[in-house]
């Protein structure tokens, strides 16, 4: 095995930075809505309670491996609803929703 040089850096790969959860309820939307036909209607008006229950699941495995942001621990349980709500909130207020 040969020496390092002092002037060669060994810094570890940086880690992928966490997702901002507003950015996540919109892309996994995007994705539950591709190739459907929504007639110019919105996000809200186009999500079945399928497409609602794979963005829920999607968010809650995101924030538990730390992949979306979370900004304070959660039981399973507290993080379910939180997850709900963030949907139905981003639904709202998201302009790339509507």
């Amino acid at each position: 095995m040969e020496a390092l040089d002092n002037n060669q850096e060994t810094a570890a790969p940086e880690a992928p930075k966490a997702m901002k959860q507003k950015d996540a309820v919109q892309s996994f939307i995007t994705e539950a809505l591709a190739g459907r036909d929504t007639n110019g209607l919105n996000a809200k008006g186009s999500l079945t309670k399928e497409d609602r229950k794979v963005v829920r699941q999607r968010l809650f495995a995101g924030m538990r491996d730390g992949t979306i942001v979370l900004g304070s621990a959660m039981d399973d349980s507290k993080l379910k609803k939180y997850c709900s709500s963030l949907i139905n909130n981003w639904l709202k207020k998201d302009a790339r929703l509507n």
